[in-house]
């Protein structure tokens, strides 16, 4: 069984930014967030130890790279507006690291079951609400649409196909 969807970039000022067409009228996030070997590795540690906190010795700067990876990516793809992205930039210092930790691993979880949050919950008192791309007709969609590029992937996700919406017609 090979599923298919529809992938579109976007482009915004000097970010780029991409999302799956879900249905007729709404556009889901499909951006990746890059981690480097040593934060992988960490994430997935914590995840088989059953979210154990043994892993925060020693990690402290690692897990702060995360968060701080985590916050930069909603800004940039605009999961999050720019008043709660000052604010969980100040946040750093509150934020419990097994908090980061386990935020990271419930995103990686949920990405792979291919599952919508509606949120990210970073404490009891604090959660982040996810955007979803809704559009109350076709036609604002497509106004959104005919800026984009559209992708077509290989199953293997090797090789792409990009065609620029804006150029549709033109000879």
């Amino acid at each position: 069984l090979i599923l298919h969807y529809r992938l579109f970039e976007f482009q915004e000022k000097n970010t780029n930014y991409r999302r799956y067409m879900v249905s007729n009228q709404e556009l889901k996030r499909a951006n990746q967030l890059f981690l480097t070997c040593k934060e992988t590795e960490l994430v997935y540690k914590y995840i088989k130890s059953d979210n154990d906190n043994t892993h925060l010795v020693g990690n402290e700067k690692t897990i702060l790279s995360i968060w701080n990876k985590l916050v930069i990516f909603m800004e940039r793809t605009k999961l999050i507006d720019k008043k709660l992205f000052a604010s969980l930039k100040q946040l750093k210092d509150e934020v419990d690291l097994i908090n980061i930790l386990d935020m990271t691993a419930k995103s990686l979880d949920f990405t792979k079951i291919s599952a919508g949050q509606k949120k990210i919950t970073i404490s009891d008192s604090l959660s982040l609400p996810i955007k979803r791309w809704q559009f109350s007709s076709d036609e604002k969609m497509l106004k959104q649409l005919k800026t984009a590029t559209l992708i077509h992937q290989s199953v293997t996700g090797l090789y792409e196909t990009r065609i620029d919406l804006s150029k549709l017609g033109e000879e």
